[in-house]
């Protein structure tokens, strides 16, 4: 998705100033033409990703700034096209190769709307396959019930609140 770009590239561009440089690897589930642009792009910017293919078409985000004559202040409205429905082998696929690969990874990201078909349990598990001495980051805010079942297990670092 875009916000998986955004964040990316921020991480990719933070970590390489850092004394020992690090990569990045994105990952997120992808489907129809949305997804693969998303693949080329994150190619393009050199960030390794491992993504999870999906028949469900990934969504798209429009943002609209109107800049009011003498206004400082923007108007900003999002246009969000629904997302597909996730099935649970593309979930369990995904999650299978993001359990493995967990434990390399110096910091997890766990950002954006949950897809739809993915539960909390998927996000839970990943916090909890760190490895030894990397820190899990959540940027979610919903469900909030879920997101507190998820803290109250002790595996995320960083929660960034909305």
């Amino acid at each position: 998705t875009p916000s998986t770009i955004l964040a990316a590239k921020a991480a990719a561009i933070f970590l390489s100033r850092q004394d020992n440089p690090v990569d990045v690897t994105a990952t997120q589930f992808v489907g129809g033409a949305t997804g693969q642009a998303i693949q080329e792009h994150l190619t393009d910017l050199g960030i390794l990703q491992i993504s999870g293919l999906t028949e469900a078409t990934t969504r798209k985000t429009v943002t609209l700034i109107d800049y009011q004559k003498g206004g400082e202040i923007p108007t900003v409205t999002e246009l969000i096209s629904p997302s597909g429905t996730i099935t649970q082998k593309e979930i369990d696929c995904l999650y299978g190769d993001l359990v493995a690969a967990a434990p390399a990874f110096g910091a997890i990201l766990l950002m954006g709307t949950w897809p739809t078909g993915v539960t909390r349990d998927f996000y839970a598990g990943l916090a909890a396959a760190k490895g030894e001495g990397s820190f899990v980051l959540m940027d979610a805010f919903s469900p909030p019930d879920d997101i507190l079942s998820i803290l109250s297990e002790g595996h995320v670092d960083i929660l960034k609140a909305p």
